[in-house]
């Protein structure tokens, strides 16, 4: 029941559009959680993908919550 009420909070947050709330964030470990959400999707599919980011990249101003939905 907790799945599906996320799942109707974040239909409901991307109807909605709100403003962006933007901080500094690292892009990599936001990626990095993303694609980890999708490893079982991506394995049962034989899908292979190589995540491959420079290091040391400066924080960018994003909303995590709307990349994670995007």
């Amino acid at each position: 029941m907790e799945r599906i009420d996320h799942v109707v909070e974040d239909i409901l947050f991307i109807t909605r559009k709100p403003e962006p709330l933007l901080s500094p964030s690292l892009l990599r470990p936001m990626l990095e959680k993303e694609v980890a959400r999708w490893e079982f999707m991506f394995s049962s599919k034989q899908v292979s993908y190589e995540l491959d980011l420079a290091e040391g990249l400066p924080p960018l101003p994003l909303d995590a919550r709307q990349m994670a939905l995007a």
